[in-house]
């Protein structure tokens, strides 16, 4: 990035200082590890084994949260969907491969219909332990867990949760996404930030990630606006 060494991306705020990452000003952010100031700039260009891309748009966030890669390295930034937005993406996490294609198209074993709001927020449909349909917000990030949803989705579908804040881990018997359907997902309360659930003028009930897509190659279709799932062959 930016001519620096390779890294493991994440824009840390120690990782845009060292390479001198222009920046524009920061909106406040949240996770799980809380708010912080995520500042807001660009870098000319992106390199990703040959590929190139240029005038990529990031945001910083604290030196406090770190995240650690499978072999023990800590990371200093992630991909997020302003990059994979510009390509036919697929996160092939049985292969261990991450896939950007400039055109084509993945015949699917599975297909779900995306939304996108705001600048990065994808969006579909599914349920959970049999309740109506919900909007599901779909994220890839939430390592060791399968699900989290407001406390309100918890309680419907029978699921005790502790009171009081806090994060807790939870099982839910059943999750789907169209015709995915998997069962005793690991799951997480309290780590869904909570203006995500009315926060844009609707209302979403979960958000599946990162376990719940773990045995699939999952394609995100943009110019189609697809969610796409197969199993290995």
């Amino acid at each position: 990035m930016n001519g620096a060494p390779p890294a493991l991306f994440f824009l840390n705020q120690e990782y845009a200082d060292r390479l001198r990452v222009p920046m524009y000003g920061y909106t406040t952010g949240r996770t799980i590890g809380g708010d912080h100031k995520a500042y807001q700039g660009h870098v000319d260009r992106l390199a990703m084994g040959d590929l190139r891309i240029e005038d990529v748009p990031v945001h910083t966030i604290p030196d406090t949260i770190r995240l650690t890669a499978p072999d023990g390295r800590v990371t200093q930034g992630a991909i997020g969907t302003s990059v994979l937005s510009r390509f036919l993406s697929t996160i092939d996490y049985p292969a261990e491969k991450l896939v950007l294609r400039r055109n084509g198209w993945v015949r699917p074993e599975h297909s779900v219909p995306m939304g996108y709001v705001g600048d990065h927020f994808l969006l579909s449909h599914g349920t959970v332990d049999g309740l109506d349909r919900m909007v599901f917000l779909v994220d890839t990030g939430g390592a060791d867990i399968g699900f989290t949803a407001p406390r309100a989705t918890f309680e419907a579908a029978g699921i005790p949760i502790p009171p009081g804040d806090g994060l807790h881990p939870v099982t839910v018997d059943e999750v789907a996404l169209g015709s995915v359907t998997r069962r005793r997902v690991p799951g997480l309360s309290g780590a869904f930030p909570s203006w995500f659930e009315h926060g844009f003028g609707f209302r979403i009930g979960g958000l599946p990630t990162h376990e719940f897509f773990k045995p699939y190659a999952l394609t995100f279709d943009f110019g189609r606006m697809r969610i796409l799932m197969n199993t290995p062959r």
